[in-house]
């Protein structure tokens, strides 16, 4: 079934918001120019479009975006939420301060000094959010809007953290950031505890992004980043520092950039408005001073900023570093009898004033009716037998399903494109677990696993573990073995086994084949 296509120009959002011309495509829908004809002013409402968990997680984000611009206030620099609901159709909608003539800030425009200017009026704009106890957890290019005046407005307050505010869905990989490199390592690893050094992070990727052109860690996907993330808190790789990427800087601002950037949040500045001042000082005493460019990254003075320890020690320790691995933030609890509209622009509604002796009033009873003789009783119809979906055996299973799945001396092995984890589910749920001890997967295809995939692949192992079937992962790479710990999955399988080969697990499990005929 195709998706309802979304409202267009000239349409009536929720019988309040003409729609005018289209500002961009976002990430999951579409952004207008509008008008709420009820206050006769100009805003802007953005449309997203989702389906299962991501709707309801987006439902979330939304209401909290509208909670949190409603205990700030109208504040300078800051685009509030106004409103949020979710049209018949599916889509959901959230309405904006109107910010006209903007669009996401540029890191690239202008000189050294013009750019730094830029970075420096970003960490102004987020120290006032600090100075009111928020923490934004999600910045980047898209949530700062520059205006053609050179303006600056920070924006996309729904993964902000805020004591007064319930925390947001938390996944495997943390919280579902618009621009994952500028994620402080904490942030996957415990959100719910951030502090502004979570902020000074992402400020700091800006920063280097805005000094170089490059990101300092290279990586598309978070478990790419925690990669690099890991390596530099194991001293396996050197802090990234502007210098090191080709770029000829001051080597003054070359420290601020790795200083702002430092894994270990107590390294770095305490507050985005410390950054700020840091900037300020170099800008005073001359910038891009020719004099003072480094000609190599060897003419550096060492400012080591690695947090230090073994590499090869426990994994979960070195983690420790920047904060251990947190449990995940269960989902809050939806409302029994959600409101006819979803559309909260926060009217408070009074309740009844009940003293506790009016609470406590039960009604009547009827009367008891009369006993039934059972010989009038009319005969029941016959019951008709419930068809229950049968189990299919290993060898069916194998032969029906195309999933990856195969059979290997009486062990089932997982060999599977993430893509397909829903499907292995279903697959495992048709399982008839006679003649089946083993579940087993290589760990390699764990980093490239998402949020979804990962939840699939653990309600796998919670059904291997209803019907009786072993479950075990193997591989030698260190660094899965790292990310297998950071995702906690070893509370989820029994046995995580440090060899190379399919046979070489089933020898370490010491299991072997009933008959020569089990396997296939």
């Amino acid at each position: 079934m195709q998706p309802a296509a979304p409202p267009v120009t000239g349409a009536l959002v929720a019988e309040r918001y003409l729609l005018g011309p289209r500002l961009e495509r976002t990430w999951l829908g579409e952004r207008f120019l509008a008008t709420d004809q009820s206050q006769n002013a100009q805003c802007e409402l953005e449309l997203w479009r989702a389906a299962g968990k991501q709707e309801e997680q987006l439902l979330r984000l939304v209401g909290r975006e509208v909670e949190i611009s409603d205990w700030l206030g109208r504040q300078k620099g800051i685009v509030r939420a106004l409103a949020w609901g979710q049209l018949p159709t599916g889509w959901i909608y959230v309405v904006r301060e109107a910010s006209p003539d903007t669009q996401p800030v540029s890191l690239k425009r202008g000189e050294l000094d013009d750019r730094i200017w830029r970075v420096l009026s970003m960490c102004q704009l987020v120290q006032n959010l600090t100075e009111k106890g928020i923490v934004h957890r999600d910045l980047g290019p898209v949530a700062f809007l520059e205006h053609a005046r050179e303006d600056l407005r920070l924006s996309r307050l729904y993964l902000a953290k805020l004591d007064e505010v319930a925390e947001p869905w938390v996944g495997p990989w943390g919280l579902p950031q618009a621009e994952v490199r500028c994620a402080a390592p904490e942030l996957v690893a415990r959100p719910s505890e951030a502090t502004p050094a979570a902020d000074v992070f992402g400020l700091g990727v800006l920063l280097f992004r805005a000094v170089t052109g490059k990101w300092p860690f290279r990586g598309a996907s978070v478990p790419q980043l925690v990669r690099r993330h890991l390596a530099v808190a194991h001293g396996r790789e050197a802090p990234p520092r502007p210098s090191a990427f080709g770029a000829k800087v001051p080597a003054q601002l070359d420290a601020l950039c790795a200083q702002a950037i430092a894994i270990d949040a107590e390294a770095r500045f305490e507050t985005p408005g410390a950054l700020a001042q840091a900037l300020e000082d170099y800008l005073a005493v001359g910038g891009d001073d020719e004099a003072a460019l480094l000609e190599s990254a060897s003419d550096l003075g060492a400012l080591d900023l690695t947090p230090g320890g073994d590499a090869s020690a426990d994994p979960r320790a070195a983690m420790t570093e920047f904060g251990a691995v947190e449990a995940l933030v269960p989902l809050p609890a939806l409302p029994d009898d959600p409101p006819d509209t979803l559309e909260n622009s926060g009217i408070e509604f009074a309740s009844e004033d009940l003293t506790p002796e009016e609470h406590l009033v039960l009604p009547e009873l009827p009367d008891a009716p009369p006993p039934v003789d059972l010989d009038d009783l009319p005969e029941l119809p016959d019951v008709q037998p419930v068809k229950v979906q049968q189990l299919l055996s290993a060898e069916e299973l194998l032969s029906a399903s195309s999933v990856g799945l195969t059979m290997e001396q009486g062990a089932i092995v997982l060999a599977v494109e993430p893509k397909r984890m829903d499907d292995v589910v279903e697959a495992i749920q048709q399982l008839d677990p006679e003649g089946v001890s083993v579940f087993l997967m290589d760990m390699s295809a764990v980093p490239h696993l998402n949020g979804g995939q990962l939840e699939a692949l653990t309600a796998v192992f919670t059904l291997c573990e209803q019907k009786g079937v072993r479950s075990a992962m193997y591989s030698t790479s260190a660094d899965v073995q790292r990310m297998v710990s950071l995702l906690e999955l070893q509370a989820h399988v029994p046995d995580i086994l440090d060899v190379s080969s399919t046979e070489d697990a089933l020898r370490e499990l010491g299991w072997a084949p009933a008959s020569e005929g089990s396997s296939e």
